[in-house]
């Protein structure tokens, strides 16, 4: 059998309503959600998950997106994969997009990929 990898690095931003933490893990996930905004990069490897519209499939360099109470987990696709990832106080996130205007509630999509 061989050792798990698993290691979370939070960061601190000093602001209130933001967290972020780099994370290297093969560890499987079950599903879960989150009270925040999760906005982050893909760093390694790949994963699968279940997300709100159904399995989806994330690499490194991907943009990976969760919304608060968002039903998901996440697995490694063939070995430790990592990300980068920032979350959001859903009432900071209100605030500013009512600054710009913006009304409702912002839905994310669990995973973005630049075509190029």
């Amino acid at each position: 059998m061989s050792p798990r990898t698993h290691r979370v690095e939070p960061h601190r931003s000093g602001l209130p309503g933001i967290e972020a933490m780099s994370l290297f893990s093969d560890h499987r996930f079950p599903r879960h959600s989150h009270d925040q905004y999760g906005i982050g990069v893909m760093t390694a490897g790949a994963q699968e998950s279940w997300s709100v519209i159904g399995q989806v499939r994330s690499q490194a360099g991907d943009v990976i997106m969760v919304n608060p109470g968002e039903m998901h987990d996440g697995m490694p696709v063939s070995a430790a994969r990592g990300w980068r990832i920032v979350y959001l106080d859903p009432a900071l996130v209100a605030r500013e997009l009512a600054t710009e205007g913006f009304e409702g509630e912002p839905v994310l999509r669990p995973v973005a990929r630049d075509p190029w």
